[in-house]
């Protein structure tokens, strides 16, 4: 799901009826709008998504009783340690999972500098833990894992969408009908604040594995 629909788009404050701006040209802007905010936010690369990703992850045992994810963890539908299915032993919070004390994720207990590669499959969704969606998180008995766009979120990528769109006109507008088509040009958002203060309040810090407890 897109974190802003184009009918969205259409009746916001951005949306001026009285120029020609087809609808292919205004999703056009709209995808600008949300690939720039996830970049410039890490989110995309970080995995910390609005709107949960279901997928399948291969990781590296670590002989541990715990094991960092890449992503944060939404919610598990399978973990397959070593070829053996061991979900209903496995709990997890935020980046991490968790066995008891006795059991690893690694085939060897507890060894130091141990590391199985490729020995963790999990299934499950992934996405930013920290927003709010419902009462509690969804188990694996759950699929509803309702897309939580915040509104100041939505309006940054409408404004660079809009942003983009005037770029495009103003291209168009300077050169001449007989140099042909004009080249599409991405707009300049350096001088946006309104932008930029919601791109610093969005983005997400990388840390080393050792110390992201998120």
């Amino acid at each position: 799901m897109p974190l802003v629909e184009l009918e969205e788009f259409k009746a916001s404050i951005y949306w001026d009826s009285k120029r020609t701006v087809t609808d292919a040209q205004a999703q056009q802007a709209l995808d600008f709008g949300e690939d720039r905010f996830l970049k410039r936010t890490f989110r995309k690369r970080l995995g910390y998504w609005f709107d949960p990703v279901e997928t399948t992850l291969t990781l590296h045992g670590t002989g541990l009783p715990m094991l960092r994810c890449i992503y944060p963890i939404l919610r598990l539908d399978s973990v397959i340690v070593d070829g053996v299915d061991i979900t209903d032993g496995v709990t997890f919070n935020g980046h991490f999972m968790y066995r008891s004390a006795q059991l690893t994720f690694g085939g060897v207990p507890n060894t130091d500098g141990y590391v199985t590669y490729g020995n963790v499959v999990i299934e499950g969704a992934f996405g930013d833990p920290s927003l709010e969606r419902g009462e509690s998180l969804p188990t694996p008995d759950e699929d509803d894992l309702t897309p939580v766009v915040p509104w100041d979120v939505k309006d940054c990528v409408m404004r660079m969408a809009w942003h983009q769109l005037r770029r495009e006109r103003q291209v168009a507008e300077m050169i001449d009908d007989r140099r042909g088509a004009a080249q599409t040009q991405v707009a300049d958002l350096a001088g946006d604040r309104q932008v930029n203060d919601t791109i610093a309040a969005w983005t997400v810090k990388e840390y080393s594995s050792a110390f992201d407890i998120r």
